[in-house]
């Protein structure tokens, strides 16, 4: 994977989180992805297709996602994940993606995302065989938002075949 299709989500995450919910972020270190490493019990998982492909996944322990989806809600307080609360987090993840895909296709990399997967449970493993992953941790006040980038350019616009 190139690290530069990262940056266009970087960028997005920072602007998205202090325009919609006034959180700032710091960008931890850059660090591969190792194959069987569970990610954080919270995951908005987007599919990216285009002349770039492959998989965005934002991931948080459950207090971080409560606290952000909360903040998303007006200061509601979040006491679990219900249907609104997910709803919420899955459109920050939508958000941030879709400014980056405008990152992306002004570097030359035109694509489309999918809706958004918001997954909960201990443990997740995601396969991805052939892409390597990218983590940069955004540490915030409410907790760390883990950004799992996985893009290639793509072989051939797939989705014409």
């Amino acid at each position: 994977m190139r690290v530069e299709f990262i940056n266009p989500f970087l960028e997005a995450a920072d602007e998205v989180l202090i325009q919609l919910i006034q959180l700032k972020t710091i960008r931890g270190r850059l660090a591969l992805k190792m194959p069987n490493q569970p990610y954080p019990e919270i995951c908005i998982v987007l599919g990216v297709v285009g002349k770039v492909e492959g998989q965005v996944i934002y991931g948080m322990q459950d207090d971080c996602a409560r606290k952000i989806a909360s903040r998303m809600m007006m200061g509601l307080p979040v006491e679990s994940l219900d249907d609104m609360a997910k709803s919420a987090l899955a459109e920050l993840g939508n958000m941030v993606t879709g400014r980056a895909s405008i990152g992306l296709e002004s570097a030359g990399y035109p694509c489309d995302i999918s809706p958004p997967t918001l997954i909960t449970a201990k443990n997740i493993t995601v396969s991805s065989p052939s892409t390597q992953i990218l983590v940069v941790p955004l540490e915030t006040e409410l907790g760390i938002i883990d950004l799992h980038v996985g893009l290639e350019e793509s072989r051939g616009d797939k989705r014409r075949r």
